[in-house]
């Protein structure tokens, strides 16, 4: 294939992005001449599958601490009810009460 932008050759390359805070593989093309990058858009969505993927495992907290946003899913199963919230050093426990 070759760059839209300089004509160039665009070699794959698969290297880890931070995408939307989250460390993912990530395929796309990298231009050997400007070292323009670009997705096709099979490569984007992937990425992207990944991202949401990840996303509804984790459990993000705000930088005051007031508060934590849990996955829709957990959300539903924990509604009208208290929790009580245990951190682990790698996790943080989730338990109705």
């Amino acid at each position: 294939m070759k760059c839209p932008i300089c004509g160039g050759e665009l070699k794959k390359m698969v290297e880890k992005s931070n995408l939307k805070g989250f460390g993912v593989l990530t395929e796309f093309y990298r231009c050997v001449s400007c070292e323009e990058e670009l997705m096709t858009e099979d490569q984007f969505r992937k990425g992207m599958d990944k991202i949401i993927e990840l996303k509804a495992k984790i459990l993000v907290s705000s930088v005051e601490g007031d508060y934590i946003k849990l996955p829709k899913e957990l959300a539903k199963r924990f509604k009208g009810k208290s929790i009580e919230l245990i951190p682990g050093e790698d996790r943080i426990v989730v338990i109705s009460k």
